[in-house]
């Protein structure tokens, strides 16, 4: 049972009301956050970021390089310069004689 009183001009008034008692419920936290009141875990701290390559965890991160270039083009474009190199050498000779 609960009793509230309060004055007012000179006059009392008081009230009481029964309300049944509700059932506590304990936290359960996940993530750092409580899933029945959205409360913040203070003993919650964030996980390390694990490294790419390995997979371990550790605080340095794996170089991106942004090198994504497939080597077989480059070759082949390699080779072609170098017969049209070869094709203008060979023409400018011929053209010469």
């Amino acid at each position: 049972m609960y009793t509230a009183a309060a004055e007012f001009n000179g006059k009392t008034y008081i009230d009481t009301k029964e309300v049944a008692d509700i059932n506590l419920t304990a936290h359960n936290y996940k993530d750092g956050k409580c899933t029945v009141c959205g409360a913040a875990d203070p003993a919650y701290q964030k996980p390390a970021k694990s490294d790419t390559v390995s997979g371990k965890k550790d605080t340095a991160k794996a170089v991106q390089t942004g090198d994504m270039a497939n080597p077989a083009v480059w070759i082949l474009l390699l080779t072609a310069s170098a017969l049209v190199f070869a094709g203008t050498v060979v023409f400018r000779k011929k053209k010469g004689n």
